[in-house]
């Protein structure tokens, strides 16, 4: 299979693939141009072996060639939010979000600070750290993992370790959902599904939130990364991202759905 955006629309049961990047040996120092980056698009944000990560993963994930996308600000005063995103919008409404990423709890400060693995799904902005028309930055539905968080109108604030489904209005977090399991270091299958207004998120195959709003009809995806460990001084940390897939969902997947009690 070529990586890289598909030049023309491919049908499948679930709907058609907008994007999907596997990320290969070729694409080594480069971001895909069927994405950019916030911040350091081509810079820090780039295609890299798995080796060279830090954290480094022992291991590849289940089907992986070696080569990732690292999402993060390497070097001093780097950290906060780094992401990826299409390098050309395709809002879209009931869609399937995926990717590989390699979660780290073992390589945190002495005084742990904040850590997070997100996707973000029906966003409003073309650019998850640009306002543009919206009323803020990341005007969207999150799902993925947290530690350490201290999110604006969420009180308390999600349990260290677990997945979480919530959404960004303005300046205001409202959490949809929180799982009460840990999800443990090493790699997981990140995936949130929405269909009119039911969303749904999964890791490893398993659905792990679920919730219902009609905040956001349709809009963007892209996959990030939160760190706020070790920025004050040399900062390597960055999330590894992978097989990331952007994808509509066909006609019949809403009658499919179950939400997780």
């Amino acid at each position: 299979m070529i990586a890289g955006l598909f030049a023309s629309v491919t049908a499948l049961a679930s709907g058609a693939v907008v994007l999907q990047e596997d990320l290969t040996p070729a694409q080594n120092g480069t971001l895909p141009p069927s994405l950019s980056a916030s911040y350091d698009s081509g810079v820090d944000v780039v295609v890299v072996p798995l080796a060279t990560m830090q954290p480094t993963p022992p291991a590849d994930h289940t089907g992986g060639d070696g080569y990732v996308c690292r999402v993060g600000d390497i070097g001093t005063g780097g950290g906060g939010y780094n992401w990826i995103f299409l390098a050309s919008p395709s809002p879209q409404a009931d869609v399937k979000i995926s990717g590989w990423v390699y979660v780290d709890w073992t390589t945190l400060d002495a005084t742990p600070l904040e850590r997070d693995y997100l996707i973000l799904g029906r966003m409003q902005n073309t650019n998850p750290m640009v306002t543009g028309s919206t009323a803020g930055t990341r005007q969207a539905y999150f799902f993925g993992v947290t530690a350490y968080s201290s999110w604006t109108a969420i009180s308390p604030n999600p349990t260290n370790f677990r997945p979480v489904l919530f959404k960004k209005v303005g300046t205001t977090h409202t959490l949809l959902q929180e799982r009460a399991s840990d999800v443990t270091t090493g790699w997981h299958f990140f995936e949130l599904e929405m269909s009119g207004s039911s969303i749904v998120g999964k890791i490893d195959g398993t659905t792990v939130c679920s919730g219902t709003d009609t905040s956001y009809a349709s809009g963007n995806a892209a996959w990030g990364y939160y760190d706020g460990n070790g920025a004050a001084s040399a900062y390597p940390y960055a999330a590894a991202w992978d097989n990331t897939k952007y994808e509509t969902l066909g006609a019949s997947a809403a009658s499919e759905w179950t939400l997780y009690e």
